[in-house]
């Protein structure tokens, strides 16, 4: 709006009127070098996160995370007891993971994340401490649902994680 316009509408409006100038280069390059804040589901009661790589709509409704919560209950968790972290909706999360999020421990299904100190050199099916944190790295959902051998391995230290 010009100078001009904005005078014009004085004659007609009582009240002030301002006018917002758009966005500068300048304020989007420094708010794009802001670190997004972490987006999970549950609420973390016990301090547990679940690390998984999900690309489809409703997580919770597919076979994935039937089988997931399945496991949570079979070592007594439900989704209030975890956090829930879906690495496909927070690739932009470049923070240390427990800046975010306090836990104590993890379990990463075919995650190696480096926010969540988690690589692909880690040992499946054998929990290990890392900066004081319990970690179980595990093979990722979609593969547990078709090898019955892993979900044995998963299970027998998941006895122990959480002994």
């Amino acid at each position: 709006m010009s100078n001009s316009e904005i005078n014009f509408l004085g004659l007609f409006i009582d009240t002030p009127v301002y006018c917002i100038k758009e966005e500068t280069e300048t304020s989007q390059i420094i708010s794009d070098n802001l670190s997004p804040t972490l987006a999970f589901k549950g609420k973390n009661q016990k301090h547990i996160i679940m690390l998984i790589n999900y690309s489809g709509d409703d997580f919770l409704a597919s076979l994935e995370g039937n089988l997931l919560l399945k496991i949570c209950s079979s070592v007594s968790l439900d989704l209030d007891s975890i956090a829930l972290v879906n690495i496909n909706e927070n690739h932009s999360f470049n923070k240390l993971l427990n800046d975010e999020v306090p836990y104590e421990r993890l379990i990463s299904f075919g995650v190696n994340w480096q926010s969540a100190e988690v690589s692909q050199q880690d040992v499946l099916y054998q929990a290990f401490l890392r900066n004081g944190k319990k970690i179980l790295k595990a093979e990722s959902l979609t593969e547990l649902t078709e090898n019955v051998a892993s979900k044995r391995a998963l299970w027998q230290e998941l006895k122990l994680f959480f002994d």
